[in-house]
This record gives structure tokens, C-alpha cells and sequence, in this order.
């Protein structure tokens, strides 16, 4: 690394730790290695805090310190407002009110980007290329434009020197969540490094519109047989990764009441369409859209809804469908141990401890959701309540899973402006019963027995060998065991205690009998006391001390 790069970072962390005590947080720069970097009129800042900040609580100041560090930060925490393993409930409300708002670049710029990306200049490929942008985000923003052929597109043109800046933002994140790792830690913020290194691999992706370019291929091609959803077509001869080409499609965003009913549609029967289609992804395709906002979802003058910007796609594997479908089935039919159990079956890890206790905190959820006020709790909230259960037991369930959750919320708000009595539930039942017969039908029983009896054949096969190698290393003397003993501290002090109190017990064993026997000794033979010789005498009485020692300390143990 060059000194110019060291000082600039150095530099950099000492803007973030400005940042987080300029929000009284204080108290991370002192207790992480970040106080390292701290200039001495900072140590003199440290003792200082500001009231007024304070007021405003912790989960808003943590936002409010993102906001001021950029959008790579920004970015990052939207991406982990969709992980309420990971992050307090209260912290991802506020991390939902982020705004990625960021200035376009400028039209010249843009064009250049896109002569660059093709070859040639751009009027070879488009007839024209509207100046102003139609939307502005932090890694890139969208024109208006046409093909030579007449077709109407839109051009995503990405920012200049962008994934620089992103990588060496990542870097700075890196350095800074290394040097606070434990602090996190000690709050319930379990791996902090991991989190950042899902963060890299994702935006990362975002960086390269082939994927998106890719996204919207896929879901052409699950979709080209329905008529009621329509995808735009990217035309990937003249995109690459850092321009995107799309179909443009005119329409009018799904919660647009006023303009549905000027072309004699039924804001009832588009919200039905709309959670259908979107059921449908999630349940039988297992890949949907994972940013369903108003924006994104259009309607068209015939009825068809359409949907645009696949940068955030979810999957789903077929045993996750499965298992959620069970999740939805076992709340509905108020079956809590049940649900708890498909919810243990999701998470790779988790903290339960208690399972009786997570089944009571899953009953109480399902009590309040469909038996005492169903109306009153819709899926958002269902989901905020779910999320702090995730959060309590340390549940890591799939990244999908929550795109899953927060699909549905969003859906479930569009459906209730379109719609007042939308309950997206009476919609859900029927796809989880149909994945449950899915799950159970003949062909899938089938293909599991099959998937199960090639996993004890592997195992078969590769036994013998396994076997060989761990008998060759015994002989050479190499195998080695590694063995935890829990609660080994606590052992040790038991021990060590009956240790104590067998040797006391030796000692009073061994003073009686040796008394016992001076008794015989002549009586000239030593000095009397008490009319014994004094050994005895003395011994009997240290015989008496101990023996009350020890019976007071077996009587403490008994307590």
C-alpha cells in the first residue's frame, strides 16, 4: 500500500471517528482500537457530550451517523434493514427511512459513459438521448432514449469511477468494523466482519448490470406464457457492465386509484392480479422480485401489470418453499409447536435454549394474529413481531427469507390502498396448501427417497476409505482427537472441595487412632495430661476441632 493511500485512510478513519463523536458516541472511540487514531485535541473532545444529541436516542443517532458518512454506508444499511437476525427491531425501523437520494451527473458525462461502454459514438445506436434523467441513485441514473429501429428504451448508465469509490469505501468499512468487531459483539451484533463481507459480495454484484440483464431473461422466460404480467426486454447487444439497455413501457404506478379508473379498471381486481402474480414467483417459480415498491409495479391502459428494475431479485429452493409453505399452514391452524419447529428447520443456527419458551412466544404471536384481532394486524406488522422473535432466539434464516417478508409487506400496503379489505392471507393459505401436496405427492416422495439413497450410498462408498486413511494415521502414530469438556471449571472446584474433605477426614482418622495407641505407652514413659499421656490429650482434642470443621462444612454443602 502507498503512503499516500495510508495517510488518506488514516485520514478517513479520523472523519468517521469525528463523525460518531459529533453523535455522542463516544464511548465506541474510546473502548475500540479506534481511540489509536484519535489526534490529542480529540482525547480532549472525548470527555465532552452533548445533551441535545443525546435526546434524540441511540438507533437515531446510529442513523443519523450513517447518513453523514455516504452511500456506501447508506447502502449498507438498507441492506441490513432486511435482517432482523442480526440488528434490534427499533434499529432497522430506522434504517427503513434511509433515502439514497444522490445528485445526477451530468448529461455529458452520461454520454461519454455510453460511447465508451459501445465502441462508438452513441448516435450510431440511438436516434436520440433525453438530457434530463428520470431517476438518480447512488451507483448510477436512467435516460430516456430510442433505437435506430424506432424502439423506445431506457439507458441505465452507471456512475463515474463508481466502483472505485465503492471499494475503497469497503475497505474503509472493513477497517473500521475490524477495530469495533468486539464492541459490536458485546452489544448482540454477532459476527460484524461476516455481515460486511455479504454486504461486499452483494453490492458488488449490483456493480455489474449483466446480472440484472440476466434477472430480467429469467423471468421472460418463466413468464412469456402469461399474459397478465409483462417484463421489458433487455437488449444485451448493447448492454455491458456498466450501461444497461431496457424496453421502455408506459403505465401508471399500481397505487394510482384515479388513473385505473379512467381506463375502466378495478382497483379490487388489479390488487388481486398483483399479489397473485407475486405469490406465484415466490411459491412456484421459487425467484421474485424483491423490490416491489409503487414505482417499480405498473399498470398498463389494457390491465397488465408490469414490472421493472430487477437489481434485487430473491431466491428460493424448493425445501425452503416447502418449509415456509409449513410455517403459513401450522399459524393458521394455531399450531405453535409446529411452526416453531419450521422455523428451527430454516435457521441454520440459532440460540434456543428453551424450546418451551420459544413455543410460548410463537403461540403468543399466533393468539394475537389470528385469533384475537386479525383485522388489527396485518402482515407488516405480523413480520415486525416475527423479526423480533428472529432477533431474541439468534435465528439465521436465508436472505431470501426476509426479501420474502418484506415482498409480502410491501405487496400487502399496496393491496390495502387498492383495496381496504385486502387480507393477504386469505391469499397465501391456498399456495401453502398447494406446496404441502407438493411437498407430498408421489413424484416428490419419490425424488427424495432417491435424493436419500444416493447420500447412504456416497456414504457406503466412501466408509471403506475414510476408515483406511484414519487406520494408517494410528499406526504412524498421527491421529488426533480434540475433545471440549464443558463446565470443566466447575468441575474442578467439586473436585477440589471432596479433595478437601476426604483429606480432612484421613486427618482425623489418622490423630484418633494414633492417640489411641499412646494409650498404651507406660505411664512414666511421657508427660500426663488429664490423666493421659499429652500426645493423646492432644491429639483427641485436635480430633474433636476437626471433626466439628467437618461436619460444618458437610452441613453448609447440604444447604
Amino acid at each position: 500500500m502507498s503512503i499516500r493511500r495510508t495517510v488518506k485512510n488514516i485520514s478517513r478513519v479520523q472523519e468517521v471517528i469525528r463523525i460518531l463523536m459529533k453523535h455522542s458516541f463516544e464511548d465506541i472511540v474510546s473502548r475500540t482500537g479506534l481511540n489509536t487514531f484519535l489526534t490529542p485535541q480529540g482525547r480532549i473532545r472525548i470527555r465532552k457530550s452533548d445533551p441535545f444529541i443525546e435526546e434524540l436516542g441511540v438507533w437515531v443517532r446510529i442513523r443519523l451517523v450513517i447518513e453523514e458518512l455516504g452511500p456506501t454506508f447508506i447502502k449498507f444499511a438498507q441492506v441490513l434493514s432486511n435482517r432482523p437476525d442480526v440488528l434490534p427491531n427499533l434499529l432497522l425501523r430506522e434504517f427503513e427511512k434511509l433515502q439514497n437520494e444522490v445528485a445526477p451527473f451530468s448529461y455529458k458525462i452520461a454520454q461519454s459513459i455510453v460511447d465508451e461502454e459501445l465502441g462508438r459514438p452513441w448516435s450510431e445506436v440511438f436516434m436520440f438521448f433525453d438530457k434530463p434523467c428520470l431517476g438518480s441513485a447512488s451507483i448510477g441514473q436512467v435516460h430516456r432514449a430510442r433505437l435506430l429501429d424506432g424502439t423506445d428504451v431506457v439507458i441505465k448508465v452507471q456512475r463515474p469511477n463508481i466502483k472505485d469509490k465503492v471499494i475503497s469505501d469497503l475497505a474503509l468499512l472493513h477497517q473500521v468494523v475490524s477495530l469495533t468487531a468486539q464492541y459490536f459483539e458485546n452489544h448482540g451484533v454477532l459476527n460484524p466482519l461476516e455481515i460486511v463481507e455479504t454486504f461486499r459480495e452483494s453490492i458488488l454484484k449490483e456493480l455489474d448490470y449483466t446480472q440484472e440483464a440476466r434477472n430480467i431473461e429469467q423471468f421472460r422466460l418463466l413468464y412469456g406464457d402469461d399474459t397478465s404480467l409483462y417484463i421489458p426486454k433487455a437488449h444485451r447487444e448493447f448492454s455491458t457492465k456498466k450501461i444497461l439497455v431496457i424496453e421502455f413501457v408506459s403505465g401508471c404506478k399500481i397505487t394510482d386509484i384515479q388513473q385505473l379508473k379512467r381506463w375502466d379498471l378495478s382497483p379490487q381486481t388489479i390488487a388481486e392480479r398483483g399479489v397473485g402474480i407475486y405469490l406465484r414467483q415466490m411459491f412456484r417459480h421459487g425467484i421474485f422480485h424483491a423490490d416491489p415498491h409503487p414505482g417499480n409495479v405498473l399498470v398498463r391502459p389494457n390491465g397488465q401489470i408490469v414490472l421493472i428494475d430487477f437489481g434485487m431479485v430473491g431466491r428460493l429452493s424448493r425445501r425452503q418453499r416447502f418449509i415456509f409453505a409449513g410455517i403459513i399452514l401450522s399459524m393458521g391452524q394455531r399450531d405453535a409447536r409446529a411452526m416453531a419447529t419450521n422455523l428451527r428447520r430454516l435457521a441454520s443456527q440459532h440460540s434456543i435454549k428453551s424450546q418451551r419458551r420459544f413455543e410460548t412466544d410463537i403461540e403468543e404471536l399466533i393468539e394475537d394474529f389470528v385469533v384475537v384481532n386479525v383485522d388489527a394486524m396485518g402482515i407488516a406488522e405480523f413480520t415486525g413481531r416475527l423479526q423480533q422473535i428472529i432477533y431474541k432466539y439468534k435465528l439465521q434464516l436465508p436472505g431470501s427469507i426476509f426479501l420474502l417478508l418484506r415482498a409480502l409487506a410491501i405487496i400487502e400496503g399496496i393491496g390495502q390502498v387498492l383495496h381496504p379489505k385486502f387480507d393477504t392471507m386469505t391469499y397465501l393459505r391456498p399456495f401453502g396448501e398447494e406446496l404441502i401436496g407438493e411437498q407430498f405427492s408421489a413424484s416428490n416422495l419419490k425424488n427424495e427417497f432417491r435424493h436419500s439413497m444416493s447420500q447412504i450410498v456416497s456414504l457406503l462408498y466412501s466408509s471403506p476409505i475414510d476408515l483406511k486413511n484414519i487406520i494408517k494415521q494410528l499406526r504412524r502414530g498421527e491421529f488426533k482427537t480434540q475433545t471440549e469438556v464443558l463446565g470443566l471449571e466447575v468441575f474442578h472446584k467439586t473436585a477440589n472441595h471432596v479433595a478437601n474433605k476426604l483429606v480432612l477426614a484421613i486427618m482425623i482418622f489418622g490423630l484418633a487412632v494414633g492417640s489411641s495407641i499412646a494409650l498404651l505407652a507406660p505411664k512414666d514413659a511421657m508427660y500426663q495430661l488429664l490423666g493421659m499421656p499429652i500426645v493423646s490429650t492432644l491429639g483427641y482434642a485436635s480430633t474433636i476441632i476437626l471433626g466439628f470443621a467437618l461436619l460444618y462444612e458437610m452441613r453448609r454443602d447440604t444447604r
